[in-house]
């Protein structure tokens, strides 16, 4: 006599003495937001953490640190006094080392770990804004944290796309780089690298 039974567990279904699974699968793009988002938040805790690090340690080197925070800050003040050939040569300079970061970036993002490389970066760069922010504080007093937001004006609203696009990337695993987007990177970086050169100087004088 055939047997004929349906089981209400994940996946079963018995029917005629035979069970076959049943395989669940969810939607791709939704197991990469919900991936995307839990990395996301590590990637933030981390370079909270960086950023904690990095004020404590210039507030325990700040005498040793001061020297050259004076140096970084003199050439911050003096660089619109450049001429037109210097200008270009360091726009080259910064724009050649955009593309390399961009790049080491993306082949960190093609290998398996990806996320915890990231996460490690995420901290690196908390570590060191929290080293400048503090230094810029204690030379600038409470001009600190406005001059510290020029100096990274207006070339932020450029180059935080670029690393957005790359975390996801390599959270993705999606180390297929096509050729618009790897054109709309460039222009992006090469444009960050203009401001850096060309526009940045005026955010800075208006912080005196």
């Amino acid at each position: 006599m055939a047997i004929r039974l349906r089981s209400m567990g994940r996946g079963l279904r018995i029917r005629s003495g035979t069970f076959t699974p049943i395989h669940f699968q969810k939607n791709p793009g939704t197991a990469a937001a919900a991936g995307y988002g839990s990395s996301g938040n590590r990637f933030i805790l981390f370079f909270f953490a960086g950023l904690l690090a990095g004020t404590a340690a210039a507030n325990f080197l700040h005498a040793s640190l001061s020297d050259q925070a004076g140096y970084y800050l003199n050439l911050l003040s003096h660089q619109s006094d450049l001429g037109r050939s210097e200008q270009l040569a360091l726009f080259g300079d910064i724009c050649r080392q955009r593309i390399i970061e961009v790049l080491i970036a993306w082949l960190i993002g093609l290998t398996a770990y990806a996320v915890p490389c990231f996460c490690v970066l995420s901290a690196g760069f908390g570590l060191s804004v929290g080293v400048v922010l503090s230094v810029m504080t204690g030379q600038k007093g409470i001009l600190g944290l406005p001059f510290f937001l020029a100096s990274v004006m207006p070339q932020a609203f450029l180059y935080v796309p670029v690393w957005c696009l790359l975390l996801m990337w390599g959270i993705r695993r999606n180390g297929r780089l096509r050729i618009p987007a790897l054109l709309l990177v460039l222009a992006f970086v090469a444009a960050g690298s203009a401001c850096e050169v060309w526009l940045n100087p005026y955010f800075l004088s208006m912080t005196g």
